[in-house]
């Protein structure tokens, strides 16, 4: 839909309906009637449309916008044209609109392309020219959406299942790609995404092997905000139960025989086996999150020295600032097999109770060599909830 007309593109035609009529399409050269064309250059193949600024086709081989002759012109069929904008070419999924940007997958599916508003028209820009290898190597984008709340994140699914996420905000300059990988196998074959508040529902559709067979679950992404510890969810997969304590939490049998990790009134019991669709507990609690566990690792990028690149320099310490961080949740080293873990809780907390939240600033002692290229690797292993505000390292 765009400007009160309802579009249809197949192959070089394309029609747009009678004004606030969407199923009219009858053509005339009242101001109010429906527009029938072509797309100019011979161009085929439409395989989106979005309504921004102005109407943007995709095509297998071009970019266009069909807008009127004038600027800001009300388009009707006497002043309709269509003007090409990019040739990079586009695949079939769907394009998707954030702001006056649209964003597409080109026709390699190993680009993501943004659309736009450039002085009365639109330009082309390439958001993964920095990150060649994101689309996975080998691999393809096969469907994008756009997530608003509670801030503006790409989801691009990749033909391998994971899913390449890129945080966006034009007016901060911030671009920044990352990956997620869906735990024990699995692979996410579809992303949905529906406004919310305070944060958008994230929908995927994941394909999981479960005692041999081959299940598709759609599973929503828990919420990033919490103000307790004991409701954050940080695993994959998984139930919550809540309500008088038990020991035994049935409802598990989409993860039948897999081993489970088990987030109770704020701190990680024992990993449990799911048998019979339950599993048992060492202790009663009130709230429970069963799933699988995922570990996320950042590796810093080289790090320069006053002295050159090519002198040897090490790490000696790291100065990290944590937001609502969960004991034990980070851990840091030279690398994901030789690492130093934060405590769990602070002095004086009480044992067996919740671990504790830090939000504060450490400088920490670092175990590393002296080599040409230190580097600092940071590690969530655990499922309860870490945020890392910065680092900087201290090189010597």
């Amino acid at each position: 839909l765009h400007d009160g007309r309802l579009y249809l593109g197949r192959d070089y035609r394309y029609w747009l309906s009678v004004s606030d009529d969407f199923e009219s399409f009858r053509v005339g050269a009242d101001d109010a009637d429906a527009i029938a064309k072509r797309l100019s250059g011979g161009a085929s193949g439409q395989r989106w449309a979005v309504g921004a600024s102005s109407l943007l086709i995709g095509a297998s081989a071009q970019e266009f916008e069909i807008g009127s002759t004038a600027f800001e012109e009300t388009l009707v069929p006497a002043n309709a044209k269509d003007r090409p904008r990019s040739t990079r070419g586009s695949k079939a999924p769907q394009a998707a609109r954030l702001d006056d940007l649209v964003l597409f997958i080109n026709r390699s599916g190993k680009r993501v392309y943004a659309l736009l508003p450039d002085q009365g028209r639109y330009s082309v820009q390439d958001l993964t020219r920095m990150h060649r290898d994101v689309s996975g190597y080998g691999g393809a984008f096969v469907e994008l959406a756009i997530q608003v709340e509670p801030e503006p994140r790409v989801w691009v699914i990749r033909s391998d299942g994971q899913a390449a996420v890129l945080l966006l905000a034009p007016g901060e300059e911030v671009m920044a790609w990352q990956r997620y990988v869906p735990a024990a196998g699995g692979a996410i074959e579809s992303v949905c995404i529906l406004p919310g508040s305070p944060e958008d529902a994230v929908y995927f559709v994941v394909r999981r092997e479960v005692f041999g067979f081959t299940k598709r679950y759609v599973e929503r992404l828990a919420p990033e905000a919490w103000t307790s510890i004991t409701d954050v969810n940080r695993l994959q997969c998984s139930i919550r139960r809540t309500g008088s304590p038990p020991t035994t939490i049935s409802g598990l049998s989409h993860l039948e025989g897999q081993t489970v990790a088990v987030w109770a009134d704020g701190r990680r019991l024992v990993d449990r086996v799911v048998a019979s669709g339950s599993i048992t507990l060492e202790q009663a609690s009130s709230t429970v999150f069963a799933g699988l566990n995922y570990t996320a690792t950042w590796k810093s990028p080289r790090l320069g020295f006053r002295g050159g690149l090519a002198q040897d320099r090490r790490i000696h310490r790291i100065g990290i600032m944590l937001d609502q961080t969960a004991g034990g949740a980070i851990a840091w080293g030279r690398s994901a097999a030789e690492v130093d873990r934060m405590p769990d809780s602070l002095e004086g907390a009480a044992m067996g109770g919740p671990v504790s939240v830090f939000s504060t600033d450490q400088s920490i002692p670092f175990e590393g060599e002296h080599g040409l290229d230190p580097r600092s690797v940071l590690l969530m292993d655990q499922p309860s909830p870490a945020t890392v505000l910065g680092l900087v390292p201290h090189v010597e």
